[in-house]
C-alpha cells in the first residue's frame, strides 16, 4: 500500500465522524504553540518565565506530537483494517444469503444474491440483488449461486 493511505484516511466516511480536537475543545498542536509563542512574546523581560515551566510546557508539547502521531498511526491501521475486511467479505458477491435481524422484537428475515460489498459507518454491509442493504453480521447462511 502506498503512502497516500494516510491521506486517504482522513477523507473516508468512517473518520469524518471522529470529532477534531478543536470540535471536543481540547487543545490541539497549533492552539498549544500560539498559546507558548504568546507567553514567549509578551513575557516581562525582567522577569522571565521560569526554566522548570518552559521545559514542563515543552515536554507536554513532545507529548502532544507523539499522540497526535500515534493517533495518525492508529486511524491508518483501522482504515487498512476496513480495508481488509472488505477484501475478506468480496468472496460474497455473486453468493445466496439468508439473513435475519431482530431489533425491539421486530425480527425480519430474508435471502438475496450479493451485488456488493462496502463499508458504512465502520460496518461491512452487503447490497442486495432486490436492492436491499443488510449489515453482514446478520447473515446465517451462504450458499453456491445456482
Amino acid at each position: 500500500m502506498e503512502k497516500t493511505a494516510s491521506v486517504q484516511s482522513t477523507t473516508h466516511p468512517y473518520f469524518r465522524q471522529v470529532p477534531t480536537f478543536e470540535e471536543r475543545s481540547e487543545l490541539g498542536r497549533d492552539a498549544f504553540l500560539r498559546i507558548l509563542i504568546a507567553q514567549l512574546r509578551y513575557q516581562d523581560p525582567l522577569n522571565p518565565m521560569e526554566d522548570r515551566d518552559f521545559i514542563a510546557q515543552t515536554a507536554q508539547f513532545s507529548s502532544l506530537e507523539q499522540l497526535m502521531a500515534i493517533n495518525q498511526t492508529m486511524q491508518d491501521l483501522t482504515f487498512s483494517q476496513l480495508q481488509q475486511t472488505l477484501t475478506h467479505y468480496s468472496h460474497l458477491i455473486g453468493k445466496k444469503v439468508y439473513w435475519e435481524t431482530d431489533s425491539n422484537n421486530n425480527k425480519q428475515s430474508g435471502e438475496g444474491y450479493v451485488n456488493a460489498v462496502f463499508v458504512r459507518d465502520g460496518e461491512v454491509m452487503a447490497e442486495l440483488d432486490s436492492g436491499k442493504t443488510i449489515a453482514l453480521k446478520h447473515v446465517y447462511r451462504v450458499e453456491q449461486a445456482e
